[in-house]
């Protein structure tokens, strides 16, 4: 009753001189001489010729239409969230000496292995060396006949205790200088077996200080012991090497490199941190910046392809980190072969491995020259030969104490955007950002108009809206 009265009220204050609404069109030709917006107001303004009308018809709309594809273009630049990266190269009084990661190239021993049926067992383990990802060249028939006659518990124990121990690989440790000390080498199991870390222990790092150079580092006396190869993976003689963060699962396969006997090996190390940016940029991994979670892309894809293979078969190869579980009963065995038979029985692509993202990067830069014989005494008090086969020098150091900081940051931004929308209506149409809320504001002022004229009142449209507020 109180709404019916007050617009009894307004009707009665109606002028009788009332003004007829206006058209549509008489609002859009004064919404073109007010826009900001170039040239539109000869396109409604009946005072102009037709011929001048449609041709500022046809140069608006052209405008109209490349903007909104430049626009359509910008959009399409920011959905796809593009990165750029900056680099930063700072030196620094001290830095954080790499987990040094060894292994001998020879996953068993010769001498673990059981006199009868020698051949046989090496078969096996060398079978065993291999990956999924690699293919097999033998027939089923000639594996089945190989598996019968093996017993499974000698296998077992062969592969549990015929692998290295540290004191018959590594002879010699110095760092800076000095003697290591026991507790900064440790026992790993990784993708190549038992292998040995140096400075492992991620809550107190080994620190390089002061200076670089090879006498500032580390440096190990190596023993291939090559008498002992039976089952190298690529028929080679010497280590693989791995460097890399206390927080990272050693893949030395993926990213070691190799050093072989005889040679004094010099090993200088750059180091870089990588921070890239995460969602929606990029599905990088966060990782806790401490020993709570070792993590690193290529650990994440043998960890696949361990798992697909316990999967199928219930074990694995000698490529994955729990020993206990390798195959080694003969249905395994065969279930392990027909996988190794076939190439594209793993694929990598189905792994869901992101990288980090925040990465820490060594990359090693080595050279090497050949031992000299008079030397061979002076080690191990060894023969000349002895020293050629089997013993290496490696010192590993950082070149200069400086850190490489790589860091992704957003190329194109929310601001950039709406620079480069504004920028295209200017110069195409002489208009800028504002307009686009001036042609909202038009819309939403004539659909207001528009129902004052329907309803028969006579007040102003905003006047309208500001009483139906306060009511």
């Amino acid at each position: 009753m109180a709404d019916a009265k007050i617009d009894s009220q307004e009707r009665d204050t109606c002028p009788a001189d009332r003004k007829p609404p206006e058209s549509f069109k008489q609002q859009l030709q004064q919404f073109s001489h007010g826009v900001s917006a170039t040239g539109l107001r000869y396109v409604f303004d009946d005072d102009v010729s037709i011929y001048r009308r449609i041709i500022w018809g046809v140069l608006v709309a052209c405008g109209l239409l490349y903007s909104f594809y430049q626009i359509g273009k910008s959009i399409h630049v920011y959905a796809s969230r593009p990165v750029a990266v900056s680099i930063d190269l700072s030196y620094r009084d001290e830095l954080e000496f790499p987990v040094v990661t060894f292994c001998n190239e020879n996953v068993i021993k010769k001498s673990a292995m059981p006199q009868q049926g020698f051949e046989d067992y090496v078969r096996v383990i060398r079978m065993l060396v291999g990956g999924v990802s690699s293919p097999l060249d033998r027939n089923m028939t000639e594996i089945d006949a190989l598996l019968d006659g093996l017993d499974v518990q000698l296998l077992q124990e062969v592969l549990e205790t015929g692998m290295y121990h540290q004191d018959e690989i590594m002879r010699q440790c110095w760092w800076r200088g000095q003697p290591c000390e026991q507790k900064y080498v440790t026992s790993v199991y990784t993708d190549m077996g038992l292998c040995f870390s140096f400075n492992a222990n991620g809550s107190s790092p080994l620190i390089a200080r002061d200076t670089s150079g090879h006498q500032s580092g580390l440096r190990l006396l190596l023993d291939a012991q090559q008498h002992e190869y039976v089952a190298s993976r690529e028929g080679t003689v010497g280590f693989r090497v791995m460097l890399h963060s206390p927080y990272e699962t050693p893949v030395l396969q993926a990213r070691g490199f190799k050093v072989g006997p005889g040679m004094h090996i010099l090993t200088s190390v750059s180091k870089s941190v990588t921070h890239r940016l995460g969602s929606p940029y990029s599905q990088c991994r966060q990782v806790a910046g401490d020993a709570s979670e070792h993590y690193s892309y290529y650990a994440c894809l043998q960890e696949c392809e361990n798992a697909f293979v316990e999967g199928v078969c219930g074990c694995h190869n000698l490529q994955g980190r729990n020993v206990a579980r390798v195959c080694t009963e003969k249905t395994e065995l065969q279930c392990l072969m027909r996988l190794m038979q076939v190439s594209s029985a793993f694929d990598r692509r189905h792994c869901k491995c992101p990288t980090q993202c925040r990465d820490i990067d060594y990359t090693p830069s080595t050279s090497f020259s050949p031992f000299a014989n008079y030397l061979s005494a002076m080690m191990i008090n060894a023969t000349a030969d002895y020293v050629t086969n089997n013993l290496l020098l490696l010192d590993i150091y950082f070149t200069e104490l400086e850190e490489n900081v790589i860091t992704s940051v957003p190329a194109y931004t929310f601001v950039a955007l709406m620079a480069d929308i504004g920028g295209s209506l200017s110069l195409f149409l002489g208009s800028g950002l504002f307009t686009i809320f001036e042609v909202v504001d038009f819309a939403i002022v004539a659909a207001n108009k528009k129902r004052v004229a329907r309803n028969g009142e006579c007040t102003d449209p905003e006047q309208t809206a500001m009483k139906s507020t306060k009511r």
